[in-house]
């Protein structure tokens, strides 16, 4: 495995086949049956991946791969299609999707969440939610084979007032040693040395491997020093209390705060930089404090994209404070926590500056805790982050009931565009753009009656095409009359909005259901206006006589008639049974003359014959 480099170059870490093993097979801390499934949601980059993989297919379990393009707004969706019941998330995924919706976790027999320091409030929230549910807060290095520690959740935990990162899983050994390399008793903080069958036998770089593995005289064991402070309670675990150094994870990455300080001193006109995690704003983001030569701020952009040359993306700060000069102890060093302070306050100072009849402004800056923000405000330059893009999806489409897939976000970075093609009722056009692209033949969706737009999301992530995709907002379709043109009345609706949005003179029509009967009648109308249609795609759509028909029983208001109209027509239903059972008779025939009776095609096509009879 690889372990996440901060600059790009991860150091390469050889693990053993019994490291894996012991995190899976008959371990302390989970009872993996052949009917659980799993759901893979790490990337083969990140170790995560060997319990979800090797945790399926040593224990003859299911394993669940989503799509390449899987989303996580979608995740409710796999585990209720599937019955996904053992789930593993970083603890930053794990923190969004339980503030987003708990309840799509409620089938989730064993939940599993780590990486970085986990939640109090998120967990709580999780456990309060999901008492069916095992809630296991897993610690691990990557040099010691995915876990190394496991604790399960009580309500003890919360009486305490921190989550233990737990007890050693099987065949895992670990102490906690001074600087000394003395074992400590209980309580004592120290550092974390993990030893046992899932230790590394070390990095492909014999001097990073003699830096951090070491053979302890006393304990006559072979230990890996995991950087880590922490202090052992009995009866409760491991308690995490921080880094020796100043190296942190965001989202599963490991960043080195000296790194990015040094990246930021190559930027031009930067003086001194400071970088500072988890502090300010109260996010587990990075933020730098920094002075110039010129004594002027710098642009955000500029910065961002000298350190994009520098620095892996996890490392880029997502806050930069300009200081013309650092406040200093009586010591001679950098006042770190009197700056963190100074600028806490100054964001509880600012007055909400979003308007009140904007409700996505306001889920914006709810989710990227900005003092102000305005049309102009760039999401990912503002501090959001692919964690954050997922909270900010699933709370526009409960705010405002629109359903918006992850790429719309990166289309549409910054507000006023994120708002401009949102299906609400702040919107005077119905016309919704569903896809960026070329406008020389675009696409129009057709929504079905008494539908909209919505479902063909899900439909546009499978479609290669780099032509634009529109669709329309709930249109409110006339009620059914005894006049058949009623077809052509919703068609003319939306023929007048595509004539006066595009410019195009050649398109494509698309529906599904009774939108596909609304996108022929387009294509006529379209066609006396100048404008051809391409293609016609349908879904699901039935010929328009059978609205012909509804429109007529609609009509009549006396009961006989509308019962003689679904005699007639289950009449229908009853011939045409009748030529399909005489098709596989006849078929059944044929095949008697060349296949042997214990044939499974025979088999079928009997059984097929007598449920139909019946």
């Amino acid at each position: 495995m690889f372990t996440s480099g901060s600059t790009g170059i991860p150091k390469g870490v050889i693990i053993p086949h019994q490291g894996v093993i012991r995190v899976i097979c008959k371990s302390n801390y989970i009872d993996i049956l052949p009917t659980d499934v799993f759901f893979q949601t790490s990337s083969l980059a990140f170790d995560g991946c060997t319990f979800e993989i090797w945790g399926a297919l040593l224990n003859g379990a299911s394993l669940v791969i989503p799509e390449l393009d899987f989303e996580y707004t979608l995740i409710g969706n796999y585990l209720n299609a599937f019955k996904i019941n053992i789930l593993w998330l970083t603890s930053r995924l794990f923190d969004a999707l339980i503030d987003t919706d708990v309840s799509i976790f409620k089938q989730i027999k064993v939940f599993v969440f780590g990486g970085e320091v986990v939640s109090f409030q998120h967990v709580k929230k999780a456990f309060d939610h999901l008492p069916e549910t095992i809630l296991l807060n897993g610690y691990g290095p990557t040099e010691n084979s995915t876990f190394t520690l496991v604790h399960r959740v009580t309500k003890a935990d919360f009486v305490w007032g921190f989550i233990p990162i737990g007890e050693p899983i099987s065949e895992t050994e670990c102490f906690v040693l001074n600087e000394n390399l003395e074992v400590l008793d209980a309580n004592q903080e120290g550092v974390l040395y993990t030893s046992g069958k899932g230790l590394a036998i070390g990095y492909t770089n014999e001097i990073e491997t003699n830096k951090k593995f070491i053979f302890h005289p006393t304990l006559q064991k072979r230990l890996y020093n995991s950087g880590d402070r922490v202090k052992y309670h009995k009866n409760i675990g491991y308690e995490y209390v921080g880094r020796i150094d100043r190296q942190v994870k965001i989202r599963g990455f490991r960043i080195e705060l000296i790194e990015v300080e040094n990246a930021m001193l190559k930027c031009a006109d930067v003086n001194v930089a400071i970088v500072v995690f988890n502090s300010v704003l109260q996010k587990n983001e990075l933020a730098v404090f920094y002075s110039t030569y010129s004594k002027n701020p710098i642009d955000e952009n500029s910065l961002c994209a000298q350190l994009a040359e520098l620095l892996s993306e996890q490392a880029i700060p997502s806050h930069f404070f300009h200081v013309n000069e650092f406040p200093l102890k009586t010591t001679g060093k950098v006042d770190v926590e009197k700056l963190i302070d100074e600028k806490v306050m100054h964001f509880e100072k600012n007055e909400n500056t979003i308007i009140e009849n904007d409700p996505i402004g306001k889920i914006w800056q709810q989710i990227l805790k900005i003092e102000s923000i305005d049309d102009n405000t760039h999401f990912f330059e503002s501090g959001g982050n692919s964690l954050d893009s997922v909270v900010l999806l699933f709370e526009v489409e409960k705010t405002i009931g629109v359903k918006l897939t992850e790429n719309y976000l990166f289309n549409y970075p910054i507000l006023k565009e994120f708002k401009k093609n949102i299906d609400s009722k702040f919107q005077e056009s119905f016309l919704v753009e569903l896809k960026q692209g070329k406008q020389e033949c675009p696409i129009y969706f057709i929504p079905w009656y008494n539908g909209s737009y919505t479902p063909y999301l899900s439909l546009i992530k499978t479609i290669k095409t780099d032509k634009a995709i529109y669709s329309f907002n709930k249109a409110d379709y006339p009620k059914f009359k005894k006049d058949k043109n009623d077809i052509k009345e919703i068609a003319l609706i939306y023929v007048n909005e595509i004539i006066q949005s595009c410019k195009a003179r050649v398109l494509i029509l698309m529906g599904s259901s009774f939108g596909g009967n609304i996108a022929c009648e387009i294509s006529i109308l379209l066609a006396k206006k100048g404008v051809s249609t391409k293609q016609v795609h349908l879904l699901d759509s039935v010929e328009p006589y059978f609205y012909r028909l509804k429109n007529q029983l609609l009509w009549l208001n006396n009961s006989k008639y509308r019962l003689l109209f679904f005699f007639s027509y289950t009449l229908k239903l009853k011939l045409i049974k009748i030529k399909l059972l005489k098709f596989l008779e006849n078929t059944k025939s044929l095949l008697e003359m060349k296949l042997n009776s214990n044939s499974s095609t025979l088999k079928f096509l009997s059984s097929l014959l007598k449920y139909g009879n019946n």
